[in-house]
């Protein structure tokens, strides 16, 4: 048995993506840790229920040896696993709720670098997540859907081989979310991957959905919602590049979502290159509750609520767009936005050979946590390279070149 591996909770980003990504490299390489000081800096310090949901997923489907610190609240986890040669999913089929509005996305996070390595069998794997789908600190379950799943395909050369469907949308603070994630096929081993020429934006893709009690003709909403989004990025496409046309844009999404206890509208973009790069960005708008709308009226409070026919202001649609306007910028030559940056880490370090991706500089902080964390737990070496020959762009332009040899992890 390899001797433990002990992780500081609180060093970078503190929060759960250390969980994350050690449990995960500890079930598939069948390397026993401890991890202290979990959260310590959170204003709710220790596991939450989301964190423990996923945990608790892969430390039955993994079948480990032992497990301490298993509880809500817990500031310290130590998992024991079997042998690297026995890190198998025990199931064909899994189901793991957090029974709140803990983010389906996160457990997707946790879970995916063990669904395309952890089986020998030629049955396909499906997982089922409950929970929150679009909740605040947490990626949105569009982005990962649509965005972060096909790149991960197209990084693989797996074509269509992992997919992500939304069943059922949750929100805070109810949830009542369910995603279901599905391998087709499990990998032997990861191939490496470069991410390093960005190309040109190809299409420009815009998902709407709100729920029924949002409007009286919700669907017209929504029309009108994807004809602002498409004008607002059309002006920020001219006004960066005039002598060129834009990029196909569409909406090819429009979703009533059948809650009827709170108004919200959510917007979600989806840029792809002809280089296979994708990047994202959502806005969650107008969120009321309504039920809460209605005691604070036998209260009397004097709580501010948005009036049911409020309208979404184009200055928040605004917002969203200026979410890309950095990467539909042809002088920024990132492969990937801040958001999709860390979730790539644990690939690179499980992968055979040296793989390298383009983003922006300085990296987002949970991207250097992942680093950190997969450089701790295999050995790995990741190197940061800035690119100097943009150093005299604006701040949001400066680009590096992170690059990891993986240790080329054999699913036996």
């Amino acid at each position: 048995m390899n001797s433990l591996c002990h992780i500081d909770g609180s060093v970078l980003e503190g929060g759960g993506q250390i969980i994350r990504n050690a449990v995960a490299l500890a079930c598939l390489l069948g390397k026993p840790i401890r991890i202290s000081k979990i959260r310590h800096n959170r204003s709710r310090p220790g596991l939450q229920q989301q964190h423990l949901t996923g945990v608790q997923l892969l430390a039955s489907q993994f079948q480990v040896q032992s497990i301490k610190g298993d509880y809500v609240q817990s500031c310290e986890l130590e998992i024991i696993p079997k042998s690297k040669h026995l890190s198998k999913l025990k199931d064909a089929k899994m189901v793991a709720d957090t029974q709140t509005a803990g983010a389906t996305t996160l457990l997707a996070q946790i879970l995916l670098p063990c669904l395309v390595l952890g089986s020998t069998e030629s049955s396909p794997l499906l997982a089922d997540l409950k929970g929150g789908t679009n909740v605040p600190h947490s990626p949105p379950v569009d982005e990962m859907c649509y965005g972060f799943i096909p790149l991960l395909n197209h990084l693989l050369q797996q074509d269509s081989n992992l997919e992500m469907k939304i069943l059922r949308r949750g929100f805070y603070p109810k949830g009542g979310g369910e995603i279901q994630l599905s391998v087709k096929k499990h990998l032997k081993q990861i191939p490496s991957f470069l991410l390093v020429e960005k190309g040109k934006i190809q299409k420009i893709e815009i998902r709407l959905f709100a729920s029924i009690a949002r409007w009286k003709s919700p669907q017209s909403k929504l029309e009108q919602l994807g004809d602002t989004i498409k004008d607002l990025l059309t002006k920020t496409w001219v006004s960066l590049h005039p002598q060129e046309a834009a990029p196909e844009m569409n909406v090819v999404k429009m979703e009533i979502v059948g809650i009827k206890n709170l108004h919200l509208v959510n917007a979600c973009v989806i840029m792809q290159t002809d280089q296979g790069c994708v990047f994202c960005a959502s806005q969650l708008m107008g969120q009321v509750d309504i039920d809460q709308m209605k005691r604070n009226k036998k209260r009397k409070t004097e709580q501010p609520v948005e009036s049911e026919s409020a309208e979404i202001s184009e200055e928040e649609l605004q917002l969203l767009v200026d979410k890309l306007a950095t990467y539909l910028d042809n002088r920024n030559t990132a492969c990937v936005d801040e958001h999709i940056q860390d979730q790539l880490i644990i690939f690179m370090a499980l992968a055979n050979g040296t793989s390298k991706i383009r983003t922006n500089y300085p990296l987002e902080l949970h991207t250097e946590t992942a680093i950190h964390i997969c450089e701790t737990m295999t050995n790995c070496k990741f190197t940061v390279t800035v690119e100097e020959e943009n150093k005299e762009m604006p701040s949001s332009f400066r680009t590096c070149i992170i690059e990891c040899n993986g240790i080329g992890f054999v699913n036996e």
